[in-house]
């Protein structure tokens, strides 16, 4: 849990044995050591972001994302609540993800998907040539993505 008006810097991958949870105000930063490549942070739970919450990726050209994934069922796997800005990549692979008022993302993947209000994704074009590293001794690469109808 990231605490009211915290900020975290991401240097590596992360796995979470619970849940992930951003209070409001929070920011969460890629390390820019990681350039155009990114990482990945797992989370056996569920996600939830509270009202301007925000995640950033790199400065880079193209940039270096984070890519926040959970594999939980639950109705509940990822919550994004309003105003929150978000330079992330979300994968809820059996679960629910909702997307309240005024939340703003790169790209989201989920099982299902509710969108609030003014709720925006704003597919960046780099996020087909993404590059997510999970330190020196291993790493992968997307090598196909599409949009399903």
């Amino acid at each position: 849990t990231l605490n009211s008006n915290s900020q975290f810097t991401v240097t590596g991958p992360l796995h979470v044995t619970g849940d992930f949870t951003m209070n409001s105000n929070t920011g969460l930063w890629l390390n820019e050591s990681f350039g155009s490549a990114g990482t990945v942070i797992v989370v056996d739970g569920t996600i939830a972001l509270e009202s301007n919450a925000d995640i950033h990726g790199t400065s880079a050209s193209p940039k270096g994302y984070i890519l926040l994934v959970t594999p939980s069922p639950s109705e509940d796997a990822i919550e994004l609540n309003s105003n929150a800005a978000l330079e992330v990549a979300f994968y809820a692979m059996a679960g629910t993800a909702e997307v309240s008022s005024n939340g703003d993302m790169t790209a989201i993947t989920a099982y299902k998907l509710k969108l609030g209000s003014n709720a925006e994704i704003n597919y960046d074009v780099g996020l087909q040539n993404a590059v997510f590293i999970s330190g020196p001794s291993g790493g992968f690469e997307i090598s196909t993505w599409r949009e399903v109808e």
